[in-house]
């Protein structure tokens, strides 16, 4: 690691990216965003440019969108490499880095800031390691398939404006800690088998506190609190004795309630979205007919038909 990790560190909040590198910027601001978490897109201006980065107190992430890249600088120590789509660039906390890119069109990348007490919870509950001396290892240009899928997630997901709701994003977040616990950090501890540790998770209970919080955003972390399970050992012990995840779960319980109150011919679509919990009434249209084949506008009480659910396997 580098000996100026002494010098104060930077938040990613209070830096402005654009006065070092030539960048178009787009924060991702979004209501559900997790706590911890921030993502933006960064259109570069140029096809070749130089420029130093801070250290942050924060860990990221850059994930390319487009182009093949030719990289160097220094991370740690010298580097000359080849960044591309499906490849990541992972910059250690309290890290600065320099660098010069090339490539044939001015790229586009997603970058994540992930705090450090985002995986030092993930550390300590799911993995039970000590988190105090935490950080990720630096990597310059990392094929990893399963992060860079996570990240396109992410990503896409607060492109469609946050349709599938804060227990994705949620979900998205605690994985992506989980993987690069195991797979990109300093950490030196033995990943213990917790779901044979654990008692029988108490799924009754989790699907009434779902039931009855239906109309309200619901966080993985509620949930977790209900049952005394970390949120990522409750969404793994969950899938594992459902066979669905909690968000699809929580998506299709959300539907058979506006389902429900359709039929009862009380309410309008609008009032009905509100009611299960949905932040716009597009969003349950589009899951809607996603589930049964149908719009909302389809069912009524005096159109009480048998909707066979199109849930997506």
């Amino acid at each position: 690691m580098s000996n100026a990790v002494q010098a104060p560190l930077v938040s990613s909040t209070d830096f402005d990216l654009a006065s070092v590198a030539p960048f178009q910027l787009l924060h991702a601001e979004h209501a559900d965003m997790p706590d911890g978490i921030q993502v933006m897109g960064a259109e570069f201006v140029h096809r070749a440019h130089g420029f130093e980065l801070p250290m942050y107190e924060e860990y990221t992430i850059t994930c390319p969108l487009r182009s093949v890249v030719e990289l160097r600088g220094t991370l740690g120590r010298p580097f000359h490499t080849t960044l591309q789509p499906g490849m990541l660039h992972i910059v250690p906390r309290g890290e600065a880095g320099s660098y010069h890119y090339r490539c044939q069109e001015p790229p586009s990348m997603g970058i994540f800031f992930l705090a450090p007490r985002v995986l030092a919870r993930v550390a300590e509950e799911t993995i039970e390691c000590d988190s105090a001396h935490l950080n990720l290892l630096p990597r310059t240009a990392e094929p990893d398939a399963l992060l860079y899928e996570l990240c396109q997630a992410f990503l896409g997901e607060l492109l469609n404006g946050g349709i599938a709701g804060k227990l994705y994003l949620e979900s998205l977040t605690q994985t992506m800690a989980v993987h690069l616990l195991r797979r990109h950090s300093t950490m030196a501890c033995h990943t213990l088998a917790r779901a044979e540790a654990q008692p029988e998770l108490r799924l009754r209970r989790v699907q009434e506190f779902i039931e009855a919080n239906l109309h309200r955003q619901i966080s993985l972390a509620d949930i977790a609190a209900e049952v005394h399970l970390s949120p990522y050992h409750l969404g793994r012990v969950f899938k594992r004795a459902t066979g669905v995840s909690l968000h699809q779960y929580l998506i299709a319980q959300r539907l058979e309630r506006g389902r429900a109150l359709l039929e009862s011919g009380d309410y309008t679509i609008n009032e009905v979205a509100t009611l299960v919990g949905f932040a716009a009434h597009s969003h349950f249209n589009l899951h809607f007919k996603r589930r049964y084949g149908v719009p909302p506008s389809a069912v009524g009480p005096k159109r009480r038909v048998g909707l066979a659910p199109h849930w997506p396997g």
